[in-house]
């Protein structure tokens, strides 16, 4: 009954101001207000809050927006989310975190006409109804959040990831897409920790909808087992011989065709897809190798990049040891390769997967080493057998004529190998690279220089034949 009474004298006054003002909208407004307000306080509305900062949350968020969408109107949606939020949990303790969501809530009060949903822990999203000066606003948003923010007599440095969409720049009314927009380039700006924040156009529009197809030929693939294993050659250095090889996933589309991993790879790991993909890659390989000897291939090792939600997974190495054993294949056919990004995340689980798959008797590979400051810390911490140096690491001390960088670069190879470890250079370009790593005591390299990806049909065909330019 009260909920009814206040939608009702809410449409009661906007349609008086509509009659003297007809310039502006105010009963279209009021009716999704009104509409939504009352639906939240007939149902249960605690399902609809955010239960530290009493706010709306994201289900209010969807039922706001497609109560606008169902009138044809659109609105203008801010993105607000914070690069490592969760240490300021454990920094300052829940009370004053709670305190600062709450702030930030409150902090809509500056801009009239808008509403603020607290999505996620420090995650919110703010809906402009009225708009004159949209991109002003996205900025002084930016500016407010990123001077220091007083919470409780503390002034706390915030780290905003801003995104803004206008509401003219999409043709799509519907909800699930206008937030996925906003999540999605979010979490690409947290990836490059470069940029922190962007107000989405239309190309970018265009941009995530391709990869909304590309997500879904993904899950069609996975379904229709159009997922295959391809395989980089890794050379010994010296000798020029092919002595392991890297498995690669690739996915075929609805035609057959061969779709590039720089297109599928980022879709899998954004959709979650990814721990799946890399199972299927996995089980693919086993079964290439229960097929053909590994000996008899001349090989020594199989790489199998872990990524980084497999390497948060309790049961991983429980569950490749199954896959294994299915196929009869040891573990001393493998080098799991895994990243410094994934043991940050999830070190204590990470040591304990490694230790299984180490008694196992696969080996352990640490893969982009160079491009964090931790990668040397967790070399002398884990069983590591063999490091791949970043091709990005490469190029900055061996291919650009600065002797300093040339040192540095000298210097961690011998470190690495004082280690007892196996050093494989990554993205090898051209014989004057070859010529340099193999006098700083590279062990191994790998690259399209040296070989294309090969499908399971010309390992069999290439595997122990040399590679004269190689040799050298």
């Amino acid at each position: 009954g009260n909920a009814v009474a206040v939608f009702c004298v809410t449409m009661m006054v906007a349609a008086g101001f509509q009659a003297l003002n007809r310039k502006y909208l105010i009963a279209s407004v009021a009716i999704a207000l009104g509409s939504v307000f009352v639906y939240l306080k007939l149902e249960d509305p605690g399902s609809y809050l955010n239960v530290d900062t009493g706010s709306f949350n994201m289900i209010a968020l969807k039922k706001y927006l497609d109560g606008i969408f169902s009138e044809g109107k659109k609105v203008s949606l801010v993105h607000i989310s914070f690069s490592g939020h969760r240490f300021l949990k454990d920094i300052y303790g829940e009370k004053l975190y709670v305190s600062l969501m709450k702030s930030i809530v409150d902090y809509r009060e500056k801009y009239s006409g808008a509403m603020v949903f607290n999505t996620d822990e420090m995650d919110f999203i703010v809906v402009f109804r009225t708009q004159n000066d949209f991109e002003g606003d996205v900025f002084r948003i930016r500016r407010d959040l990123m001077s220091l923010w007083s919470v409780e007599n503390l002034n706390i440095e915030l780290s905003p990831v801003i995104i803004g969409i206008h509401r003219d720049t999409y043709e799509e009314r519907d909800s699930n897409f206008v937030i996925s927009c906003l999540r999605y380039y979010a979490g690409e700006l947290k990836e490059s920790s470069d940029k922190d924040f962007l107000i989405i156009d239309a190309a970018r529009i265009k941009e995530k909808i391709r990869n909304d197809h590309m997500e879904e030929i993904l899950i069609d693939a996975m379904d229709k087992d159009r997922i295959e294993a391809y395989f980089q050659p890794i050379f010994d250095i010296q000798t020029g011989r092919i002595v392991a090889l890297e498995a690669l996933a690739r996915v075929r589309d609805e035609k057959g065709e061969l779709i590039e991993n720089e297109k599928i790879i980022p879709i899998a790991e954004r959709s979650g897809m990814i721990l799946r993909l890399g199972f299927r890659v996995f089980e693919g390989v086993c079964r290439f190798l229960s097929e053909n000897d590994i000996d008899t291939l001349k090989l020594e090792k199989i790489g199998i990049n872990l990524s980084t939600a497999q390497c948060m997974q309790r049961t991983l190495a429980d569950d490749l040891i199954d896959i294994m054993k299915l196929y009869g294949i040891k573990g001393s056919c493998f080098t799991f390769e895994i990243n410094e990004s994934a043991v940050a995340l999830s070190r204590d689980m990470m040591m304990k997967n490694i230790k299984k798959l180490s008694d196992f008797g696969c080996e352990i590979g640490m893969d982009n080493f160079g491009n964090k400051l931790g990668d040397l810390t967790s070399l002398s911490d884990m069983n590591i057998a063999i490091v791949k140096v970043d091709r990005e690491f490469i190029k900055k001390c061996f291919t650009n004529d600065n002797a300093e960088m040339f040192g540095i670069g000298q210097a961690m190879i011998e470190l690495i190998r004082g280690m007892e470890k196996r050093v494989v250079a990554v993205g090898i370009e051209d014989e004057e690279e070859m010529k340099i790593l193999r006098m700083v005591g590279v062990t191994y390299a790998q690259g399209e220089f040296l070989s294309e990806v090969l499908d399971e049909k010309n390992v069999i065909e290439t595997c122990g034949v040399d590679k004269e330019k190689t040799a050298g």
